[in-house]
């Protein structure tokens, strides 16, 4: 995640993505979905999610406004979705 306080505005701005390659437990790629998002203070963000898709890699990016102060916590999250039916637990890095 790239993001940078845009002083006019007063908002941060930046853009944030994926590029993951995902495979079975016998090393074969699989299809699978990344769906992150951002959170405030552990408050999901609207408008802060994407989602991208594919066959053993998955890659995409978008663009990101929001508020925040700087005391407030703010942490990109993610989880994944594979095409097996399997999920991975949602994971959070604060930034």
């Amino acid at each position: 995640m790239h993001v940078a306080l845009d002083p006019l505005s007063g908002n941060y701005e930046g853009v944030y993505g994926d590029s993951s390659a995902t495979t079975d437990s016998a090393g074969t790629p699989i299809g699978a979905t990344v769906t992150c998002w951002v959170t405030i203070n552990g408050i999901e963000i609207p408008q802060t999610g994407g989602h991208w898709s594919g066959t053993g890699a998955q890659g995409g990016s978008e663009l990101l406004v929001y508020t925040a102060a700087a005391t407030d916590v703010v942490a990109i999250c993610t989880y994944v979705d594979y095409a097996d039916g399997t999920k991975a637990p949602p994971s959070c890095v604060v930034q």
